[in-house]
């Protein structure tokens, strides 16, 4: 809540005195506006958390909002984090009277109480008098505690990518410990691996993902170059002479 600033008096000291009340009774209803906006608020979110048969994403919005009126709301935050952090390099080089060839590979290493973070950059050149040749990589890995980009669900997995980007989604989320979960951005090209499913993302659009909720392999685009078994008696192929075709076998 934005409250206005007092006023700049002016005039007799009755007019200047007057114009300090009417700002005073203003606050006064102002503040009694919030406080009550802020009891339904909060009324709403426990007594929808507190009902019978509340679906789980219903649950999960109203701990959100929850969450944000405690962060919003909080008269003392505090937070813990211990980390540990490696930097590790190797090179190779090999000179002849051909020319040079040279390997580099660098490795940094972050860990704290709710992930691992990999990154990982190699590099190998090729020198001679003919050939002038270059190519780098770099990747990074993220395993631990990370935010579904798809659900804002907490889960353990795996995050893969040749950088990953992550955002906080405008309230980060911080554990009783002082744990930061870090939020996968979904605007990136990245794999996801969790213990329940796996998702993967090209440039922000989920294009493929299995999920043990329903045991399905979900595709935007398939592409069979041969055939499809059906158990182990259909087969569904595209055969030279009778065309595409569903086939029984058993």
């Amino acid at each position: 809540m934005v409250f206005d600033y007092p006023p700049i008096l002016h005039g007799s000291q009755q007019e200047q005195l007057s114009a300090l009340r009417d700002y005073l009774v203003r606050l006064s209803q102002e503040l009694r506006l919030s406080e009550s906006a802020l009891e339904k608020k909060t009324q709403a979110a426990v007594t929808a958390v507190s009902a019978g048969g509340v679906s789980r994403s219903q649950l999960k919005k109203e701990a959100d909002t929850l969450r944000s009126l405690i962060v919003s709301t909080a008269e003392t935050i505090s937070a813990n984090i211990e980390a540990i952090e490696t930097e590790l390099h190797s090179d190779y080089l090999a000179q002849s009277d051909f020319g040079t060839y040279q390997e580099y590979a660098e490795g940094r290493f972050t860990q704290t109480a709710s992930d691992i973070d990999e990154l990982y950059t190699y590099s190998q050149s090729v020198n001679t008098d003919l050939v002038n040749y270059k190519s780098s990589i770099q990747g990074e890995i993220r395993r631990g505690v990370i935010t579904d980009p798809d659900t804002g669900e907490q889960c353990i997995g795996i995050a893969i990518s040749q950088k990953l980007l992550f955002d906080d989604g405008g309230v980060p989320f911080v554990d009783r410990q002082g744990n930061v979960y870090p939020r996968l951005s979904s605007a990136q090209t990245f794999g996801l691996y969790t213990s329940s499913g796996w998702q993967y993302w090209i440039n922000g659009q989920k294009v493929g993902w299995f999920d043990s909720a329903d045991s399905s392999l979900h595709l935007r685009t398939v592409t069979i170059n041969e055939a499809i078994y059906l158990g182990d008696k259909w087969l569904i192929a595209i055969h030279p002479n009778e065309g595409f075709g569903l086939r029984y076998v058993g």
